[in-house]
């Protein structure tokens, strides 16, 4: 006996069903649609596989004239690496990266192999940045010049520096005022914008009375924290306070280096200046840079020659104490 008609499915709800399917059941095939061929195996091997992606970083030295092939391409990698060595390590270029201010914008120059060929470059940027020495010039505390270099640098050259074990800043132990007005008795060396931009990140510098301790305490604090980013962290400075190089400025023995460290580097202890440190108080930020930094200062203090006797040494051991205490608080 066939069923009622109110109980059998109308056309609508056939259609419906057959539409509106469960999103977890499998998809309805059609058989009109043709088959997709099976995938052939490869046939490249597991050695050829390697050797393709290895050979897709290189880039090969290609004439501009095909006539007119470079000798230099025809060589192995192991003697133009060795070319390479003699024409960037020489002394012109083992001091600090040179530059040529126009117009206040500084334009920084790197070795002319460098703006050869772009195969030329990847090989001889490896050489130059890896094995190079770059000794950098510091004076009031100010690292901008060497920040601005290593920002202007490409984000594969830059990182090429994570090698290299001869990146020095020379550090010269003495203040120089360049700049008295406005106002007069606590610019250093610019004009006040650049100062409160560089204290920005730390504090407000109008909060303090000890503006010229709080300038040098957000540019020693804001170099440590630079090194502390990401893309600069694998970068091992060593700090030189030898008279050696300093000897070149001015001259100097224990007893300025002695009270250059309790009046410059020791604002990041001074009340008045961590007082006014309200902004970017993260834990441990710039604590192992700021170590390395008191480790090369006690060590240069140990090669400055004569000019100290015991109590001055005393007065050095308690000095270096106490800013170790501090940075470690951090």
């Amino acid at each position: 006996m066939p069923p009622p008609s109110y109980g059998r499915a109308t056309a609508s709800s056939t259609l419906k069903s057959t539409t509106n399917q469960s999103p977890h059941a499998p998809p309805s095939k059609d058989p009109s649609t043709p088959k997709k061929a099976p995938k052939r195996p490869s046939t490249i091997t597991p050695a050829r596989r390697k050797t393709i992606l290895y050979k897709s970083d290189l880039y090969p030295i290609n004439p501009q004239d095909t006539t007119k092939p470079c000798p230099l391409s025809s060589l192995p990698s192991e003697l133009r690496t060795t070319i390479y060595q003699h024409v960037l390590h020489t002394p012109t270029l083992n001091s600090h990266p040179h530059s040529v201010r126009k117009k206040g914008v500084v334009f920084y120059k790197w070795p002319p192999i460098l703006h050869t060929s772009r195969a030329i470059r990847i090989e001889a940027a490896y050489i130059y940045y890896t094995s190079s020495l770059f000794s950098f010039p510091i004076r009031n505390l100010d690292f901008s010049y060497l920040r601005a270099w290593l920002d202007k640098l490409p984000r594969r050259h830059r990182a090429l520096l994570g090698l290299n074990r001869s990146l020095d800043i020379q550090i010269i132990p003495a203040l120089r005022h360049t700049y008295t007005y406005p106002p007069k008795g606590w610019l250093l060396d610019a004009p006040v914008t650049q100062h409160w931009r560089e204290c920005a990140q730390f504090g407000n510098l109008y909060d303090t009375s000890q503006q010229l301790k709080f300038i040098l305490f957000c540019r020693l604090m804001g170099w440590f924290c630079f090194n502390n980013a990401a893309p600069y962290r694998e970068m091992k400075w060593r700090y030189r306070f030898d008279s050696e190089f300093v000897g070149k400025f001015f001259a100097y023995d224990a007893q300025i280096l002695t009270k250059w460290a309790r009046e410059v580097v020791g604002v990041v202890g001074m009340r008045g200046v961590v007082r006014a440190w309200t902004r970017g108080r993260a834990a441990g930020r710039g604590r192992e840079e700021a170590m390395r930094f008191l480790g090369d200062l006690d060590e240069g203090f140990g090669c400055v020659e004569g000019g100290y006797g015991e109590g001055m040494v005393e007065d050095w051991r308690n000095l270096m104490e106490g800013l170790r205490k501090v940075v470690e608080k951090w």
